[in-house]
Formats: C-alpha cells, structure tokens, sequence
C-alpha cells in the first residue's frame, strides 16, 4: 500500500488528509490528486446509472413499459412461428415511453430471405406483418432500382399500389401503380435525358403484369411541374410522342 508523506515534515499522512497533523501543512499535490479523485469517482457514478437507466430501458424493465414487454413477446413468437431463420434488426417500442399521448404501437423490424419487414403489435396483438409488402416492393425495387437506376446512377423516388392481393400472389403478377418523382434533374422532360429510357425499359420488363399505369412527375424546388401517366393499354409512342405526352402543372 502506498504511504503519503507530507510536503514539508515529510510526516505520514492518511490517504485522503490533505492538512498535515503533525505541522498544519497543506499539501496542495494531495489536494488536486483528492479533487480528480472526487471527479473521477462522480463521473463513474453518474455513468454507472446513465448506463443502469439505459440498461433497464432497452429490457423494458420499468413498470410502464408492461405494455411494450407484452407486444414485445406476441412480435418474437410470432415471428419464430412464421420466420424461424429471421433476424432482429431494428426495434421501435413507442409505448415504451414514459410520456406517451396516443401511439402504443410497437415495431420491431426483421431480415429474412435477404428482405427488411417490420412486425407491429399494440395491445398484445399483432396488427401488421409487413413480409408480404416488403417482399413485393422488393420484387420492382429490383426492376426499377437495381435494374435501371443504379446502373446509370440515378436518383428517384418510387411508390408502389399494388392493386391485386400481394399476400397471395408471388412474384407478383396483378395490377401495379407505380409512382417516379424525380427532382431537380432538368426544367422540362426532355432535359432529364433518361426518361424515354426508362420507358422503352418498363414496357418490356412489366409485360408480365395483368396491368399497370405509371405516373412520373417531373419535381422542381419541392413543386411539380410536369407529369406523365402512361398505361399497358396506351399505344406505344415514339421519343417525341412520349415526351409531348407530359403535362404541365400549372
């Protein structure tokens, strides 16, 4: 055990004294060294139950949080039901919170089969098993993002309806909206210079579908300025037919 001595009298000391009993000294090294000391030991205490609170909140351990540990089980047996090799990859308990005003829906988000579905339950029940969606807008994801913007690296915005049950259908086969905002890449169609592309692409990619209609909007400084909305049963246009199809929103 380390001895401490005092500055001047060279005197043995307690550990913690910083006044010498023998001469009255104030050793001012001992009394920084206690001042970091004390620091040091309220900074890990402070950590220590910063990192206690984080610890029982993220294991729903407060009494208010039965009812997200509640959705929280109906969710994990739900999906080693149905998605036995899935795995947790985000988690999103909103009625957790000690302040909540009406949202006690929680979610808890899964990968299975290379797809990223949330499962969401409230009230000890599950209300929405996001699988089938997911899988579907992974489908045309792969068409439309993966197979002709990635390559050209474009950016764009897409939505999907699916106007047919995606639950019982896959691949997906029924009828599709497809929604494209594209913005700030041009002041009129023509000067975004892929979009004639794209539609030649679709047409032979989406024939496979019972029926589709596409809208792309042309965005400019968040407002839209032209629009274009073409089905399976239009007629197939030229560049310049295509292009004079859109319309402006004025």
């Amino acid at each position: 055990m380390k001895r401490f001595v005092c500055d001047k009298c060279k005197a043995p000391i307690r550990k913690w004294n910083i006044v010498c009993y023998s001469c009255s000294y104030t050793n001012t090294h001992l009394a920084r060294r206690l001042k970091i000391a004390r620091e040091l030991k309220a900074i890990f205490a402070i950590a220590l139950i910063v990192g206690s609170i984080a610890l029982c909140n993220s294991l729903l351990l407060f009494p208010w949080q039965w009812g997200a540990r509640r959705n929280k089980q109906v969710i994990l047996e739900y999906a080693e039901e149905h998605y036995p090799d899935a795995k947790i990859i985000d988690k999103e308990f909103n009625s957790a919170k000690f302040f909540v005003w009406n949202n006690f829906m929680d979610c808890i988000v899964f990968e299975c089969d290379n797809i990223e579905f949330g499962i969401t339950a409230e009230g000890g029940k599950i209300l929405v098993d996001g699988y089938c969606g997911a899988r579907a807008i992974a489908q045309f994801d792969k068409i439309i993002q993966t197979g002709f913007f990635e390559p050209r690296e474009i950016e764009a915005r897409t939505n999907y309806n699916f106007i047919d049950n995606y639950y019982e259908l896959y691949p997906y086969t029924g009828g599709l909206v497809v929604m494209i905002s594209v913005a700030d890449q041009g002041s009129t169609p023509r000067e975004v210079g892929w979009l004639y592309d794209f539609y030649k692409y679709w047409q032979n990619e989406a024939s496979f579908l019972k029926s589709y209609d596409v809208w792309i909007y042309i965005v400019e400084n968040h407002k839209t300025i032209y629009y274009v909305d073409f089905k399976d049963r239009d007629p197939l246009l030229n560049e310049n037919e295509f292009y004079s199809s859109f319309e402006r929103d004025d």
